[in-house]
């Protein structure tokens, strides 16, 4: 007789044997069955605890599935993050320019995104007035240009100064127009993820990605925009450093050079390091290599 799909069915035998039809029973959908002979009485509460149990066994099951699946998703957002992130290392590592470590940042994060717009800017001393030097785009008009951050409302100004990402997924539904949403709208920004930079409690810089519709943003896309700024950010400070510490040195060589004392450099064990051109005079020498 018809039931309904879900509903589980008990079997009653009318005695104990061997010869119980389990296989055909249970390919009806059978979840159990009482073979022995049973008190009236009892017999409904038996039946609604086998109902009982096999609507949890079912229900633990499709935890056990969905887990499994959220599982599986996890790490394919994290296998996906890793590649993309190496990938961008390998882009980048020989980079010696700030400006073009984001520039290629940029245009590599906004592509994976499928966002409309990736930008960076530098934040001035005050704390509100910052500037995007540069933005990739995936045809939108570029935002290049110098901002107000209060303008963009007490949300955006307090997380970013907060050291906070900024996570905004329908700038008309989450923010009041006076509040950001019409200087939101002016540049074509309908949701947003920034990450800010913020050291010794000082706003320093910002990046961000733009959509020009909203977006329900995914945890693993906001860590990602997060991760992608703090390596780039870590790699930029490498790379000024890197530059201070040549021009620091070609500045001591002009000096040493230009000296009208001879002065000779020894190296720990006293062999001699390096001359100037007043010592090399000095000793008669025409060049170091005759040192």
């Amino acid at each position: 007789r018809g039931h309904a799909p879900h509903a589980p069915i008990v079997f009653l035998a009318a005695a104990d044997g061997s010869d119980f039809p389990l296989r055909e029973a249970a390919a009806l959908g059978a979840v159990d069955y009482v073979p022995a002979a049973v008190a009236p009485e009892v017999l409904p509460a038996k039946l609604a605890f086998l109902a009982q149990l096999h609507r949890r066994t079912r229900e633990l099951r499709r935890a056990e599935a969905r887990a499994a699946r959220a599982a599986e998703a996890e790490l394919r957002a994290s296998e996906e993050r890793f590649r993309f992130l190496d990938a961008l290392n390998r882009a980048t590592r020989s980079l010696a320019d700030p400006g073009a470590v984001m520039a290629e940042t940029a245009r590599l994060l906004g592509e994976h995104l499928g966002v409309t717009r990736t930008a960076y800017a530098d934040v001035e001393p005050d704390g509100d007035r910052f500037t995007i030097r540069h933005d990739w785009t995936d045809g939108a008009a570029s935002t290049v240009g110098a901002y107000s951050l209060d303008a963009f409302g007490r949300r955006a100004a307090a997380d970013m100064r907060g050291g906070r990402t900024l996570v905004v997924r329908g700038v008309d539904a989450e923010l009041a127009p006076a509040d950001g949403r019409d200087t939101f709208d002016a540049i074509g920004i309908k949701a947003i993820v920034c990450c800010p930079l913020v050291k010794d409690g000082r706003l320093l810089a910002m990046m961000a990605v733009h959509s020009s519709a909203p977006r329900d943003w995914t945890a693993a896309e906001v860590a990602l925009v997060e991760a992608v700024v703090e390596r780039s950010w870590a790699h930029i400070e490498r790379v000024r450093a890197a530059a201070e510490a040549a021009d620091d040195r070609a500045k001591l060589a002009a000096v040493f050079a230009g000296m009208s004392q001879g002065v000779v450099l020894l190296e720990p064990d006293g062999a001699v390091a390096a001359m100037n051109r007043a010592a090399l005079d000095l000793h008669g020498f025409a060049d170091g290599a005759e040192m």
